[in-house]
């Protein structure tokens, strides 16, 4: 089997997947939070690697090459992520809430609401931070945010992720 047909099946696959979403799963409410948008996309890329990895260790003569299993891996991750943005940014963004206040506020000639965007703001922060505190990734004491074990280990794993992909440093030709 050559490469090409395994490249368009996970492609394919990808294309159900987001059909699966536009067309069904976004009139259910399970799918329309955060957390079942993200959840939706994490059952699949588990299901999408374990049927990739089935095929490169157990189908010889699937094709599937590691460069190819790490190709259509590293596929579903961006199309995950891509969907997972751009949700996110549709969802009540409020970048755009903002960008919409202040046409309407040129539109009518009147004076921009700072308060309303302020309270936007306030709802934002606390959604966020509640969300976190219900992860175990920090602790508010009297109005004090602050990272719980759980939060510091996660903090140092994603600055060693950083790290690996600094693009501030640079590197010396030799």
């Amino acid at each position: 089997m050559t490469q090409l047909p395994l490249w368009l099946a996970g492609v394919g696959y990808l294309l159900l997947h987001l059909l699966a979403y536009l067309v069904v799963l976004r009139r259910f409410r399970a799918f329309v939070t955060e957390r079942g948008a993200f959840r939706y996309h994490l059952a699949s890329a588990m299901v999408f690697t374990l049927v990739v990895a089935g095929l490169w260790l157990l189908v010889p003569a699937s094709g599937v090459s590691f460069a190819v299993l790490v190709g259509l891996v590293m596929l579903h991750g961006i199309y995950s992520l891509s969907f997972l943005e751009v949700w996110s940014l549709t969802e009540g963004s409020y970048s755009l809430q903002i960008v919409r206040a202040v046409v309407e506020s040129n539109a009518t000639r009147s004076p921009l609401d700072m308060q309303h965007l302020e309270g936007i703001g306030s709802r934002k922060k606390l959604g966020r931070t509640d969300t976190l505190v219900r992860l175990g990734l920090v602790s508010v004491v009297d109005g004090q945010v602050s990272l719980t074990p759980r939060g510091r280990t996660a903090a140092r794993a994603l600055g060693a992720l950083r790290s690996l992909v600094d693009t501030r440093t640079q590197v010396k030709a030799g």
